[in-house]
């Protein structure tokens, strides 16, 4: 979790040679230095995943009452548990994710 609260959770799925299961990417998140209360920022997450994965998918926790919108590649935005979800996508493509967010006034 950043100064911000939000968390990011990158799910993958890859094989290796002989069946053994192997997980990697690399996922960096890109948030402004600052925000300003009633001012929407991008959210930025490229993802690079393994060559060897099969299957990604990709949530991002966002912070209480901060409304979400602009979700690409397909997203949505589970509003209950406040989590931004991507997927699954059954490739090895890397791609960088995006989404709006708000940060509240009050």
């Amino acid at each position: 979790m950043n100064r911000f609260g939000f968390q990011l959770l990158l799910l993958l799925s890859a094989t290796i040679a002989g069946g053994v299961p192997l997980q990697a990417a690399v996922a960096n998140r890109t948030l402004p230095a600052y925000f300003t209360p009633g001012t929407p920022f991008t959210v930025t997450i490229p993802i690079t995943p393994d060559a060897t994965t099969l299957v990604q998918a990709v949530e991002e926790h966002s912070p209480t009452n901060w409304p979400v919108t602009a979700i690409s590649h397909g997203g949505a935005f589970d509003s209950v548990n406040q989590i931004v979800k991507w997927g699954p996508f059954l490739d090895a493509t890397p791609r960088t994710l995006t989404y709006t967010i708000t940060p509240p006034v009050s």
